[in-house]
């Protein structure tokens, strides 16, 4: 199987798992291992549920450790197990399963009581346990399905997942599908809440090497490039989550802020961005905070986004000219507009000192307000001559590297 077909054919996967498919797959690095697990059973089953609901007076025991780490093993080995052991269930109802015994933060201001903190604690770091184990199977649908385990712990606000989540973007050997759920994972951790940097940068270190990775596949069937797109959009959005702009550990820079810069304006990024992964870009830039990183220069980033809100207006102008994959009834341009508007607020909030930054951003939401009010025509000429009328100060996104600077054709609003 040559790599073009053997990237489709994961993707592929990867779309049936999202709409709750199954498929079995091999890949040849791994070895397979079934692994024995049974069922929590009366006093343990009933001391566990007690536990999850937090009816119970904390600190957990050892006791109650052990329960809850053979509860995590059996809601995550079956997925080593073959359709025959699964009684009539799918590796789907195993991951709902585990999600079931989860206990997510509904509201992000108001945390969860003590006792389900600390049982989900001890949960997650139990589970994690184990799906490192199951991560070594060598079906692709166990791996995929253990990374949805995964990002399910990061949408519940356990910081326990970055770890595994670092080795398997680092890892060669897994897949793209497996990825991009781990990608998922870390951007719901990393909007929910902010992990200690010393465990976070090796996390987002690895999303953006891996997103290099990504940002270089060259002479693509188009088939195979959309499925590259996909994605690369979700790793786009874990990075706009990650709020540094730059992590700085001289001589080495890996400038978060400069790459999603560059899918905004399609400079160097093969295969070319799609519209949908620019919009992610620009809102994920926005986000950054510069006080994570004092040489990042918001006025240069501010000047592109603004190039990119004039070609946003065009293609809203004439969506349904655009070719794909930017087809123009793919975009829910109202939508997206608001989000892109919250976003501008965020530049300015973050820089409420940079002149350059308060001045395209009011330029930039007059252009975008049509289309949240009306979705009539945007009009992008005022913001176009703004920008060739006021360059900023700065010529790259990162001070410290000089060859942070943006080469897209009408980078200057033309």
């Amino acid at each position: 199987m040559n790599d073009s077909v053997r990237w489709l054919f994961r993707i592929g996967y990867a779309l049936a798992v999202l709409v709750g498919g199954a498929l079995w797959l091999c890949s040849p690095s791994r070895a397979q291992e079934y692994l024995e697990v049974k069922p929590l059973k009366g006093t343990d089953d009933s001391t566990f549920r007690t536990l999850q609901s937090g009816k119970y007076e904390p600190p957990l025991t050892q006791e109650h450790k052990r329960i809850i780490n053979d509860a995590a093993k059996w809601f995550t080995y079956r997925l080593t197990w073959p359709d025959s052991l699964l009684d009539k269930k799918t590796l789907a109802n195993v991951v709902a399963e585990a999600s079931n015994q989860m206990v997510f933060q509904a509201d992000p201001a108001k945390p969860l009581p003590a006792p389900q903190q600390e049982y989900m604690k001890e949960f997650g770091k139990a589970t994690v346990l184990h799906l490192t184990r199951v991560m070594q199977n060598d079906r692709i649908a166990t791996q995929i399905n253990g990374a949805r385990i995964l990002a399910l712990l990061g949408k519940a606000g356990q910081d326990e997942i970055i770890p595994l989540s670092t080795t398997l973007l680092k890892d060669e050997n897994a897949s793209d599908a497996v990825k991009l759920w781990v990608a998922r994972g870390l951007q719901d951790l990393f909007t929910l809440k902010r992990p200690d940097p010393k465990k976070e940068k090796p996390a987002i270190q690895a999303l953006l090497t891996y997103f290099m990775k990504l940002a270089a596949r060259k002479d693509l069937p188009e088939s195979d490039a959309d499925g590259v797109r996909f994605v690369r959009r979700e790793v786009i959005r874990a990075l706009g989550e990650t709020r540094f702009p730059a992590l700085v550990e001289l001589p080495k820079v890996d400038a978060t802020a400069w790459w999603l810069l560059r899918v905004v304006r399609k400079d160097r990024i093969t295969p070319e961005p799609s519209l949908s992964e620019q919009i992610e870009a620009a809102i994920g830039v926005c986000q950054l905070d510069p006080a994570l990183t004092k040489e990042f220069n918001t006025d240069y980033v501010a000047q592109h986004i603004g190039a990119f809100i004039v070609e946003f207006a065009g293609h809203s102008n004439n969506r349904l000219n655009l070719a794909p994959p930017n087809n123009g009834q793919s975009i829910a341009w109202k939508a997206q507009a608001a989000r892109l508007t919250q976003a501008l607020d965020q530049l300015a909030k973050n820089a409420p000192k940079d002149r350059h930054v308060e001045q395209m951003v009011l330029q930039a939401k007059r252009v975008l307000a049509p289309l949240l009010s009306k979705d009539t025509p945007p009009d992008a000429g005022p913001l176009q001559t703004w920008l060739q009328q006021n360059k900023p100060k700065s010529t790259v996104v990162i001070q410290l590297m000089p060859e942070s600077s943006i080469k897209a054709a009408g980078a200057d609003g033309k």
